[in-house]
């Protein structure tokens, strides 16, 4: 048994892990398995990183609207462009590019992204609360 705040060593040492949440199991199970973001039963997440031009605040909302957006983190550049680390429904994901289009938004690039046990461990500190990351 390890017990650490180190989550990187979780994800070198371990194959199974629970995630505790205010003292309560919020995952637990394979690795793989908690790094499955729950969304409906049956259905995955991808993790992608998407660099765009014009990028607005309002943006975000319409992903959350539109698309489902489950965690984001966005890095702003001087130009105006950004990039983005979405999590998204995988159905979402596959029409992401033409969504950002529509709204004005070049598409530079998009690559997908390991799912680590760091960003499981925010979705699942997060979900009590309905927060987003």
């Amino acid at each position: 048994i390890l017990s650490t705040h180190l989550l990187h060593e979780v994800e070198q040492l371990c194959t199974h892990a629970t995630i505790l949440n205010r003292g309560k199991v919020a995952r637990s199970g394979t690795l793989a398995h908690i790094l499955e973001l729950p969304v409906a039963p049956g259905e995955k997440t991808v993790a992608l990183k998407v660099e765009i031009t014009n990028f607005n605040e309002a943006l975000l909302k319409q992903l959350q609207e539109g698309p489902g957006l489950l965690q984001y983190h966005v890095r702003l550049r001087p130009d105006g462009s950004a990039e983005l680390h979405l999590v998204l429904p995988a159905g979402a994901a596959r029409e992401l590019g033409r969504f950002l289009m529509e709204r004005g938004h070049d598409l530079l690039s998009m690559q997908s992204e390991a799912m680590g046990i760091e960003r499981a461990f925010t979705q699942a500190a997060t979900e009590e609360k309905g927060d987003r990351a």
